[in-house]
């Protein structure tokens, strides 16, 4: 059996959308969203293309006579084969589907790439580069290359495709919904957290916001979610001993001392034998970006299953995969991504967000969305928006001590409203507080 040559496969399908495109010329905007003329392998015919772009860029016709002119003005008639060439293209009847030779063309250009910087790869290790630094920058290569995006045809679905997914939704409850262990926090967000939705949960330094992501996560791997958990500021040693101590009682700066007494030597080992198999997935790479996020849930999920749940703390640390102009840009850069890894992967993603100062330059020292505002676009990105606020900190005579107010302030698809919780500040804890919501509203 004979098999044509990838070179070979590529003219054909070049050949075939040039053809297609002087008889269906309209196609053509279909056809430029798909392919860039740098996609084309064979000269002639990407200067046929970059012809046919030039017209339909300056509002004229194309047909074979107006592609012919603009090839001669450029004096690349010649190496084409002259009219006649254009001609013969235009008149075989079996190029009728522009599109379907652009997508082709496109997956071709890719995989010419693909083993362009496979060589490079090949060099960067026969050179004696550290291995880390190779797949870095070859991850960033890659993430460059334009593939087809086969993806985006299966996200849409037909009116009866989506009713019949949300009668099955409606019927059966969301199997997907993570609870956060938290009473009356589930209450207002309607049970649980659900795909794909992207909240955030701010506050100032020392609120506790990462003790409280902790939390949820811990509690979600307890009732067998598979959760990953993106620490930038902390290492994955310091996550296991705060998660620990929250358990045990058990002050951090004993366990990172090493000195414990005989109770709390006990009580360690009983959390380490409780936890080791918890199905909690921790990453500590610092400014971590969106593309390498994306890169670890897929190994994840190769590994161990859809994973039901992620969590970044915080949302500012995060790297940008392109570079801005501003720290502001790129903080909206990461919170975008945090949405899209929400939509791509089907989970709910939970990340923590540092307020700026001007919390506590005001009277009021309760946070309001537009505190969010000066963060990049995490207010517009994000689904629901919690905020953390101890009174303590700021009024040693409140009658609230040892309690913190968990501020709903977004929920794009349900109500708003303020909850408390326990904060016990010397194990930086939050506990269920067994009292109602005092404030609900439908937003």
């Amino acid at each position: 059996m004979i098999t044509k040559t990838s070179q070979e496969l590529a003219y054909e399908q070049e050949e075939s959308v040039i053809g297609a495109l002087l008889k269906q010329p309209d196609k053509i905007e279909l056809v430029k969203s798909i392919v860039a003329p740098d996609c084309f392998f064979v000269q002639r015919f990407r200067w046929v293309y970059e012809s046919m772009l030039s017209l339909h860029e300056r509002g004229l016709h194309i047909d074979a006579v107006t592609v012919g002119d603009e090839l001669e003005r450029h004096g690349h008639m010649q190496e084409l084969g002259g009219r006649m060439a254009l001609s013969t293209l235009r008149e075989n009847n079996r190029w009728d589907n522009p599109e379907s030779y652009a997508v082709k063309i496109l997956d071709y250009a890719a995989k010419r790439e693909l083993l362009e910087q496979a060589g490079v790869m090949a060099t960067w290790s026969n050179n004696g580069r550290d291995a880390s630094a190779i797949r870095d920058d070859m991850m960033k290569r890659l993430s460059e290359i334009r593939v087809p995006n086969h993806r985006a045809s299966q996200h849409t679905q037909t009116m009866k495709e989506a009713l019949s997914k949300n009668w099955d939704t409606v019927n059966n409850g969301n199997p997907h919904g993570v609870k956060t262990g938290f009473i009356d926090i589930d209450q207002l967000l309607d049970d649980a957290l659900y795909p794909p939705d992207f909240m955030v949960i701010a506050g100032r330094p020392g609120d506790g916001k990462t003790s409280l992501l902790l939390s949820i996560a811990k509690n979600a791997a307890e009732s067998g979610k598979r959760v990953a958990v993106f620490s930038l500021e902390m290492s994955n040693e310091q996550v296991v001993m705060r998660i620990i101590s929250m358990e045990t009682g058990v002050p951090f700066g004993a366990m990172r001392r090493g000195r414990m007494t005989r109770e709390q030597w006990g009580k360690y080992n009983s959390a380490v034998e409780k936890y080791e198999n918890l199905p909690l997935y921790l990453n500590d790479l610092p400014a971590i970006t969106i593309s390498q996020i994306q890169r670890v849930l897929r190994e994840l999920q190769a590994l161990h299953g859809k994973i039901d749940l992620v969590l970044v703390d915080y949302l500012q640390l995060g790297g940008a995969d392109n570079k801005h102009n501003t720290r502001e840009q790129e903080v909206s850069e990461v919170s975008r991504g945090l949405k899209a890894v929400a939509k791509e992967f089907d989970v709910p993603v939970l990340a923590a967000a540092q307020l700026s100062r001007a919390v506590e330059q005001r009277a009021e020292k309760r946070p309001v969305l537009s505190d969010l505002r000066e963060s990049g676009s995490i207010e517009n990105d994000a689904d629901i928006v919690a905020f953390i606020y101890r009174p303590e900190k700021y009024d040693v005579n409140t009658s609230k001590h040892g309690k913190a107010e968990i501020i709903l302030a977004k929920h794009r698809n349900g109500a708003v409203g303020t909850v408390e919780l326990l904060f016990r500040s010397a194990l930086t804890r939050f506990e269920n507080l067994a009292t109602k919501m005092f404030r609900t509203e439908e937003q």
